[in-house]
């Protein structure tokens, strides 16, 4: 009986070993399958975090070429404010030009209108002289109208040097003056007879 019950013991010890022994060793596998998925787990995370370095660093690199883009933006916005005040300046000088141009143009267009009716009343007093001296009767009018011109003129200034107050102011009453003479001189008249011929 002591003998089934050392047996029985040994038995129940052994089991009790042996369940102890699996028990360790399946909490060994399970540790090391743990340890197996904080490995991986750890190895993601560092793939993870290098990914995450490499991104940072080309947002990094990514800045600092939006931030010189930037400021070559602003540089050629500077450039361009700059030639487009220079244009501004340039465009408000030709308007002005333009304008003085325009007042110019308007000034000679006057001119020549003023010119044009000059031209138009010299050419009338042209064809009226040629009509009047082309014919002998008119040319000898003209001449007698000269004629008369001349002697009124001529004896008004005789005239005038006969007064008192202009004798004491003029030539003192002398007819000739330091070798000249004071009384107007004779105009030369020649007349050239033009002959029509009818055909």
């Amino acid at each position: 009986m002591k003998r089934i019950a050392g047996i029985l013991t040994f038995f129940i010890i052994a089991f009790l070993v042996g369940a102890a022994i699996f028990c360790v060793l399946k909490y060994i596998f399970y540790l090391k399958e743990e340890n197996w998925d904080l490995e991986n787990d750890k190895q993601a995370l560092t793939e993870i975090l290098k990914k995450e370095r490499e991104l940072e660093e080309k947002l990094i690199q990514e800045k600092a070429a939006v931030k010189a883009d930037l400021q070559t933006s602003q540089e050629r916005l500077a450039k361009l404010a700059t030639d487009f005040q220079q244009v501004q300046n340039f465009v408000e000088q030709l308007n002005s030009e333009n304008t003085a141009l325009k007042t110019e143009n308007d000034n000679l267009k006057d001119e020549q209108y003023s010119l044009n009716n000059k031209l138009i009343q010299m050419t009338q007093e042209n064809d009226s002289f040629k009509a009047r001296l082309g014919s002998l009767v008119e040319l000898k009018k003209a001449i007698r109208e000269l004629k008369q011109k001349m002697r009124s003129k001529t004896h008004g200034e005789i005239k005038e040097k006969t007064q008192p107050e202009r004798i004491r102011e003029g030539n003192h009453g002398y007819l000739i003056k330091s070798g000249k003479t004071t009384y107007p001189s004779k105009a030369k008249i020649e007349v050239n007879l033009v002959t029509t011929t009818d055909r």
